[in-house]
């Protein structure tokens, strides 16, 4: 009576550990998968606030990138976006461009402005504002886009949740003139 049972699987498991040679292999398993563990790329956002007061690249080997407090990109200085960076913005967080933003992704690899929330919903996030004093896209004697700000090939979803963003969008051009081409708004 005063035995206690052991389920079989237990039994079964401590009879195995036992014996040598399965610990030995229980152990170059357990140890083969902490090496691949500590080699693999952990995919940790890298957090973004304040002003960006030199020119910058958001890299993709640095995505995602976090907007964690309000960006703005200083007048005279460039933020450059590469193909295939998400932007995760937290609650009620904005992006303004007072100088030159350049987001150019491909049709195979986009720039995606998004929600931070772990399920994303429509105004979690502010906005995208060209400033007045934001650098206008010019362009060549064929009509090519040739420098200034631009959003191209990009997916901007889940913002325009704050101030008059309601009424404008997630995008928002002040009297500015960014060129906007491919740009994807779902929600």
């Amino acid at each position: 009576m005063g035995q206690k049972l052991i389920p079989r699987f237990i039994a079964n498991t401590l009879w195995v550990l036992r014996s040598g040679a399965p610990l030995r292999a229980v152990l170059i398993v357990l140890s083969l998968l902490l090496v691949f563990l500590s080699i693999s790329p952990i995919s940790a956002a890298t957090p973004v606030s304040g002003t960006i007061s030199s020119n910058t690249t958001w890299a993709v080997a640095d995505s995602p990138f976090q907007v964690t407090g309000n960006v703005t990109v200083a007048s005279g200085v460039t933020l450059t976006i590469e193909p295939g960076v998400t932007v995760k913005f937290d609650s009620g967080k904005v992006l303004e461009v007072e100088g030159t933003l350049v987001a150019r992704g491909t049709s195979t690899s986009t720039i995606t402005f998004t929600s931070s929330a772990a399920s994303p919903a429509a105004g979690d996030w502010g906005y995208i504002k060209f400033k007045d004093s934001s650098t206008d896209a010019t362009f060549d004697g064929n009509g090519d886009y040739s420098s200034g700000s631009i959003l191209e090939h990009c997916v901007a979803e889940y913002g325009g949740g704050i101030g008059i963003a309601h009424a404008v969008g997630i995008i928002w051009a002040a009297s500015s003139s960014p060129f906007i081409k491919q740009l994807h708004c779902p929600i």
